[in-house]
């Protein structure tokens, strides 16, 4: 199998890498960060980066939309003026509902169970909530990209070799996922070089043939997923990827 070309830039800036990646060194085995050539010193964190003309509503201050990215809850990104953007997570610190976008004419995010409001960057406004909304840190670069530290809350639980046909090694990668939120497998052959788009099976012995994955296992949305992906080079890094998708 070889690996499809790389992903275009669309789609890259709206990906968000967390949790750790496989490296393969003449058939061993080990984990390493996928973010250890970002963020050395912290290696739970995840990296959303994303570009506002692939989400209009941010090309102007006041601008803002719910994005899910792989946490229990969507976050609020809002454009409070020409390069600065703030993050918050969409949880109401009164009863765990979803809050909704900033709203530029109120000039409030606010959550519709129980009316409480908040500030563009999250600070609490008015209760019955107690605590300003939890804020990611966000930063806007000169290539005119947001990026966005977020906390991982998945990543490989275990990486292992599933099988071996012929020359094919399959690989098994083991992450927890959040209901309603889509994946891709990416490889990098080193962690600064770019990222390829690679194809994967859902079952041992199927055939690698999908680019992505949906969690809707209603049942029991954190139930661990299994994908399977053939080995084609000795040596690399695997990511699972999870796409940011509008709330």
């Amino acid at each position: 199998m070889t690996p499809t070309p790389s992903i275009d830039r669309r789609t890259v800036v709206r990906q968000l890498f967390l949790g750790t990646a496989l490296t393969l060194f003449g058939g061993g085995l080990r984990s390493q960060s996928v973010l250890a050539s970002e963020s050395p010193g912290n290696a739970m964190e995840g990296l959303l980066t994303l570009s506002p003309a692939d989400f209009p509503v941010l090309l102007n201050p006041g601008g803002s939309l719910l994005l899910t990215v792989g946490l229990p809850y969507p976050i609020v990104l809002s454009r409070a003026s020409a390069d600065v953007f703030y993050a918050v997570s969409s949880e109401c610190q009164h009863s765990g509902c979803v809050v909704g976008a900033y709203n530029p004419t109120l000039g409030l995010i606010r959550c519709s169970c129980h009316g409480s409001t908040y500030q563009i960057d999250g600070t609490l406004a008015g209760g019955p909530a107690e605590r300003s909304l939890p804020r990611y840190p966000t930063s806007f670069d000169a290539q005119g990209r947001i990026q966005v530290r977020l906390p991982a809350t998945y990543g490989f639980r275990t990486i292992s070799l599933e099988s071996i046909v012929g020359d094919t090694r399959r690989l098994s990668l083991v992450f927890n996922p959040t209901l309603g939120s889509t994946y891709s497998v990416q490889f990098r052959s080193d962690l600064n070089g770019p990222a390829q788009l690679i194809p994967f099976a859902t079952t041992p012995a199927g055939s690698a043939n999908q680019t992505s994955y949906t969690n809707n296992n209603f049942a029991n949305p954190t139930q661990a997923v299994t994908l399977y992906v053939d080995q084609t080079t000795s040596r690399g890094f695997y990511q699972i990827v999870c796409i940011p998708a509008q709330y």
